[in-house]
């Protein structure tokens, strides 16, 4: 009994050092967790051995008791047995108070021994806490990066959009300022063979001193637009639109609609093409010495 209450003491041991060491990885604690377990049982098996001895021991007292009362028994009918009883019963009570000795230390090491189970049961809750923290935290890292790989790929496809947009304006204004240029030139062979007079300001009603309705030409006509009147500054080439607000002295930006529309010079009487596209906004400047406008991009919104 005694060699195999070492044997088991030296397993708590080994068992005891096999934890000590669990300071490794999330799968080496996992593994230990694993050990601990398979030992767990062992012990289990164990504890369910020493309650099975501690019952043949409980029935074999049981049994002394039997053979006691039917030793009494007999005492009381013959007194020649009584003394052989005592005598028997002395031996019975020694090997009695020895089971009861091994008994009592049996419990108090299987007290130990639940003590230190208990602890390692406490041990094995703090990994496994550690483990589910450690899990915990995993996810909400997988998360982050898939919500950041969302991100990446809205923002991709939003600038993938923005340069065909960008793209797609380039190839516009370039087919729009080979247009302009066309017709420039034949304005000025135009203009060589002749010129056009200049008309002078003719004022709308509620058009300031200084701007003409000269300004618009659309399809070939001068007259205002019905939808999107404008005003010509007669002295800086600007075109302004009615639903506009100029943003300093001489200088103005407007919202261009789906329409052509095309500014003129008061000075020569030729006529500037503005823009075709609804997403681009021109400014358009009379060039010092030169019968023509120059059409340049503006980042300024009409509003």
């Amino acid at each position: 009994m005694n060699r195999y209450h070492r044997q088991l003491q030296d397993r708590i041991k080994n068992l005891k050092g096999k934890l000590d060491t669990a300071l490794g990885t999330i799968e080496e604690k996992d593994q230990q967790l694993a050990d601990c377990k398979r030992a767990y049982d062992e012990l289990h098996a164990d504890y369910d051995s020493l309650n099975k001895s501690h019952e043949e021991l409980k029935k074999k007292y049981d049994e002394l008791q039997n053979q006691l009362l039917k030793l009494s028994e007999q005492i009381a009918t013959t007194s020649a047995e009584l003394i052989k009883c005592r005598h028997h019963c002395a031996e019975l009570q020694k090997q009695l108070t020895d089971e009861k000795a091994k008994a009592q230390d049996l419990a108090n090491k299987n007290a130990a021994l639940q003590g230190e189970l208990d602890q390692e049961r406490a041990k094995v809750d703090q990994l496994q806490t550690q483990l589910n923290a450690a899990n915990a935290t995993a996810e909400s890292l997988r998360q982050q990066n898939a919500s950041l790989q969302n991100q990446l790929t809205t923002a991709t496809k939003l600038a993938d959009t923005y340069h065909n947009n960008y793209l797609q304006s380039e190839a516009k204004l370039s087919a729009v300022t080979r247009q302009r240029d066309e017709l420039q030139r034949k304005l000025d062979a135009l203009e060589k063979v002749k010129p056009t007079p200049n008309p002078g300001p003719v004022l709308p009603p509620g058009v300031p001193a200084g701007m003409t309705n000269r300004g618009i030409v659309i399809s070939g006509s001068p007259y205002w637009e019905q939808n999107y009147k404008g005003f010509f500054n007669t002295q800086t080439g600007d075109i302004v639109y009615s639903d506009c607000v100029p943003r300093q002295a001489n200088t103005a930006a407007w919202r261009v609609n789906s329409q052509a529309y095309w500014g003129y010079n008061t000075r020569t009487g030729a006529t500037g093409y503005v823009s075709s596209n609804p997403c681009d906004l021109y400014k358009v400047e009379l060039k010092s010495g030169e019968d023509r406008y120059e059409r340049r991009f503006t980042s300024k919104l009409c509003r």
